[in-house]
């Protein structure tokens, strides 16, 4: 549960937070900056709850009835793919941002589905992992159609406590490739 407990995170949430998390729905350009807008708009939210509340509130702005939406669960702080790139000494969340990136791209253009793709998403000041998390599964709890796992999901914290959420909800789990992903090979 998103913690409700009053943290201090500046003024309010700024403007390129609310446009990033509208760009990680797919939505771009002038209907972005209209909806982006809009929210901030509402003036300055006193907690994570809070703030978690209105991202929320505007995750639903973006879906549109008529199309399903699709949760791409996306490794970015941990996993195989962080212990890779600190072997290489390389930038593990930019990899993974770009991974995610070209992945929700190429789902957008295959489904009519929302994509909703949080590694877009900028850093909300004030938010530790826990709120993260707990914002992301709220997401899937109230939005999602399906939820899909970028490769290397199984090794990152964030994208378990999603495949558990999925499973808990009874949401279809795909592959980045769109292949049917079971329980059991989600506890592998």
């Amino acid at each position: 549960m998103i913690d409700s407990e009053s943290r201090p995170h500046g003024n309010e949430l700024s403007k390129n937070v609310l446009l990033s998390l509208v760009e990680s729905c797919g939505i771009v350009g002038p209907r972005a900056a209209d909806i982006s807008r809009h929210f901030a708009a509402t003036g300055r939210q006193s907690s994570t709850a809070e703030s978690a509340d209105l991202l929320l509130d505007l995750v639903g702005r973006c879906a549109d009835e008529r199309h399903p939406v699709a949760y791409l669960s996306v490794p970015l702080t941990t996993g195989h793919a962080y212990i890779e790139c600190n072997a290489r000494r390389d930038d593990t969340k930019a990899d993974n941002k770009r991974r995610a990136h070209e992945a929700a791209q190429r789902l957008r253009a295959f489904l009519s589905d929302m994509v909703i793709d949080p590694s877009r998403l900028a850093d909300v000041p004030g938010w530790e992992q826990a709120d993260y998390h707990a914002f992301w599964t709220k997401v899937i709890d109230q939005h999602a159609d399906k939820v899909i796992f970028l490769d290397g999901w199984q090794y990152s914290d964030g994208c378990t406590i999603e495949f558990a959420k999925a499973v808990q909800l009874g949401l279809p789990r795909l592959t980045e490739y769109l292949m049917p992903l079971n329980v059991a090979a989600g506890s592998q």
